[in-house]
């Protein structure tokens, strides 16, 4: 997974979808791209999500994994959110050799980050798009597991609420999802601790009522400040992203083969029949 890290992170910033969609196709999996445009007065930009969707005989619940795919200016964005993205891909193409019902799709993400159009910073794009259109089909799921900054640390850090720019308010996770993972987390064996995130993919699921969850990977040791609001250090994860220092070197392959083996587990745990 570290090579394909790199090959994602080396791709330029455009071309990361790209990536995305071929690894998909090499799948035998449902694919659908969406394409859209974001117009604020005389400016805009074309956004591109990618989706694919693994369905086995007739599964009682339907579920999706998400990761953004896009970076900041600065930086690889190998902490966030490359790592994520490799991570999925490599559990959707395990899982297809797997037995059992299940109906799981994947969703990769563009625009997460803050992006400025016109006068206006939009953030969350990309997720906000896709939940619209899904309320609008009167589509939805049974559990949505958001993935964010997920390449170094033996710790699953799991979200129990978000904060939402637009409305400041913070959205609480839902709460069978974070017994679930926290479940998983303690048969496979892995660290885990609860607390408050901030604005990402999983709070758009979260207005429209969708149950969802977001799971980060951080070093035990930097947990306790987040927990304490404090500013992170240079050298922790969080002081990492969106610097120059977010790049394939700061990814730890352990950490990259912890998350593939959890969200392995998470789904045969829990929602294969």
């Amino acid at each position: 997974m570290y090579d394909q890290l790199r090959q994602l992170c080396e791709s330029e910033a455009a071309d990361r979808g790209s990536y995305v969609l071929s690894r998909l196709r090499g799948l035998d999996v449902d694919i659908e791209v969406d394409t859209f445009r974001i117009s604020s007065n005389d400016d805009s930009r074309i956004y591109t999500n990618y989706a694919a969707r693994l369905r086995k005989g007739n599964p009682s619940k339907r579920i999706a994994y998400c990761a953004h795919y896009d970076k900041t200016e600065i930086g690889q964005g190998a902490l966030d959110n490359g790592a994520a993205v490799i991570e999925l891909l490599s559990t959707l193409e395990h899982l297809l050799t797997v037995e059992g019902e299940m109906d799981i799709t994947f969703l990769f993400f563009d625009g997460e980050e803050n992006h400025k159009i016109g006068e206006v910073v939009y953030r969350c794009v990309g997720s906000r798009h896709y939940v619209n259109d899904l309320i609008e089909n009167e589509d939805s799921y049974d559990a949505v597991f958001n993935f964010d900054v997920t390449g170094k640390g033996d710790t699953i850090y799991v979200g129990s609420s978000s904060f939402d720019i637009a409305s400041g308010i913070y959205f609480q996770n839902d709460y069978v999802l974070q017994n679930n993972v926290i479940g998983t987390c303690v048969d496979s064996g892995i660290l885990r601790k609860v607390g408050s995130t901030g604005m990402v993919d999983a709070v758009e699921f979260f207005i429209k009522g969708i149950p969802a969850v977001t799971i980060s990977a951080l070093p035990w040791e930097e947990i306790p400040s987040i927990l304490k609001g404090k500013m992170p250090e240079e050298q922790h994860v969080l002081g990492t992203i969106h610097t120059e220092r977010d790049i394939v070197e700061a990814v730890q392959p352990e950490t990259l083969e912890m998350m593939r083996q959890f969200m392995i587990d998470l789904i045969l745990r829990n929602y294969v029949n």
